[in-house]
């Protein structure tokens, strides 16, 4: 009767006459990934930046409009991304398209789809309540109280 023996690389219980299981071919050496896009889609780092809004249309003290007052007219996108990448990491390609398409900004070669117009809001009149229903108690109480006025009189 043949023993079992545990030969290097194979699982145990496996015949003394078996053959250990070819060797996993190395990993492949994998690519760098291509670095990633810093801007708007469809834009390249020398693309420059115009601005379009005479004055920082953000809410002051905000992160927005501290990122808003980090353009400067004729600037590359890259130039823009390094200086807000430092101070608030992952905002700089959001604000670049958020403003793109609302129209603050302009980016050279790049077409943001529609402009987004803000809506106007305007105040809706209040409308006046009308008199909630006089549950029977209450009425109940009125009657009395003018029934004992009578009685005075």
């Amino acid at each position: 009767m043949a023993k079992n023996v545990k030969v290097k690389g194979q699982p145990e219980g496996t015949p003394e006459g078996a053959t250990a299981p070819a060797e996993a071919a190395p990993a492949e050496a994998k690519t760098p990934a291509a670095p990633r896009s810093r801007g708007p889609k469809g834009t390249t780092e020398d693309a420059v930046i115009t601005l379009l809004a005479a004055t920082n249309p953000k809410r002051p003290n905000s992160k927005a409009y501290d990122i808003f007052s980090q353009y400067e007219n004729g600037m590359t996108i890259k130039a823009f991304v390094d200086k807000v990448e430092a101070k608030h990491k992952g905002m700089s390609t959001v604000a670049l398209v958020y403003d793109a398409k609302h129209g603050f900004i302009n980016i050279a070669g790049y077409d943001p789809g529609a402009i987004i117009v803000p809506k106007v809001r305007v105040a809706k009149e209040k409308k006046e309540k009308a008199p909630k229903d006089v549950s029977a108690e209450a009425n109940k109480e009125a009657v009395a109280a003018e029934t004992t006025t009578e009685q005075m009189v």
